[in-house]
């Protein structure tokens, strides 16, 4: 969800200060709804089968810059799962 900034320029010539304050404040509010969903998604990883489990793992691993294991998840237990 990219939003446009205006081109409008300030009269003292500060325009570039003003965006890099937007973008910061934007920027804090996006890593803020990221850790939301990358608690919400760790609670209903436990909830969910194997499949839709790796799916999550795997998703949350590059939201937090790791390497998702696909041996841990090959070797799991597919309880009642065939």
């Amino acid at each position: 969800m990219q939003r446009k900034l205006k081109k409008t320029p300030a009269p003292d010539g500060h325009n570039d200060m003003n965006n890099t304050a937007i973008l910061e404040r934007e920027n804090k509010e996006l890593k803020g709804q990221q850790a939301e969903s990358v608690s919400l998604f760790k609670q209903l990883q436990k909830q969910v089968g194997t499949h839709y489990g790796e799916q999550i793992d795997e998703h949350l691993a590059a939201l937090e810059g790791r390497r998702h294991n696909a041996k841990a998840w090959d070797l799991a237990d597919r309880n009642g799962e065939q």
